[in-house]
């Protein structure tokens, strides 16, 4: 948390006095919501681990109430929302309902921000559960949709690739190793090329600037000394949405 917002608000750790959420002018008096005192909080968290550990429901259904009530905890001074997000992923990880921890839902919160938070309200307010599930349910498949759509452009891009290093005569066993690798280290130097590979500095150039030229990396430094390139396509296929 170094150097980036929540660096002063003791991360990692629960909270110590009373938080809110929202109202204008930072006055508890106008907050839209406040979450449970700090002795509430804390046997809050315990129930949360314990409903976690000992869940009845079917496990996408008990993902969405999870998630709620960690929402309603709050507890923590900064990071609820991301740790909130994160912990849908590593569940349902953790459930075994995906084989990695791939599933974000960020980006389907993001757009139906102002509704997220409605439908939280209703099951604060009014108890209304199903709403809640349905939206939760809803984005967790057009999730997995998009997931699989960048899935098969990642995987058309790789095609399209190896086919151009097979236009451009590099078909050597480095040339392919290097473009598998790129899709898992998709910024790197000709010392990471090196390494890698186990080849000399200058073979590792050569292959560098073979890759520049046709056009599948790019120098992203500006600098001539200690120069790292970038696979800009893939990168932007994973960036969509973000």
């Amino acid at each position: 948390m170094t150097g980036v917002r929540g660096q002063h608000t003791s991360p990692g750790e629960f909270r110590t006095s009373q938080n809110w959420i929202g109202g204008s002018g930072g006055d508890i008096n106008n907050a839209m919501y406040i979450p449970p005192s700090v002795e509430d909080m804390k046997t809050s968290m315990s129930d949360f681990e314990k409903y976690m550990h000992g869940n009845k429901l079917a496990d996408l259904i008990d993902c969405a109430l999870l998630h709620y009530q960690f929402e309603t905890i709050h507890p923590f001074f900064d990071g609820n929302g991301k740790i909130g997000r994160l912990l849908i992923t590593l569940f349902l990880y953790w459930k075994n309902i995906i084989a990695k921890p791939l599933l974000y839902l960020s980006l389907y919160l993001k757009q139906n921000q102002q509704e997220y938070y409605d439908r939280l309200s209703m099951v604060r307010k009014n108890g209304d559960y199903e709403q809640w599930v349905n939206f939760f349910l809803k984005g967790l498949i057009q999730t997995a949709q998009s997931g699989m759509e960048t899935i098969k452009n990642i995987l058309t891009l790789q095609n399209e690739k190896k086919e151009l290093l097979w236009k451009n005569k590099l078909s050597s066993p480095y040339a392919i190793g290097i473009l598998d690798y790129l899709f898992t280290n998709p910024y790197v130097s000709i010392k990471d090329i090196e390494k890698q590979f186990c080849i000399s500095f200058q073979s590792a150039s050569t292959l560098v600037g073979q890759f520049k030229k046709a056009g599948i990396l790019n120098e992203n430094t500006g600098r001539k000394r200690d120069q790292k390139f970038l696979f800009k396509e893939y990168v932007d296929i994973l960036k969509v949405g973000t």
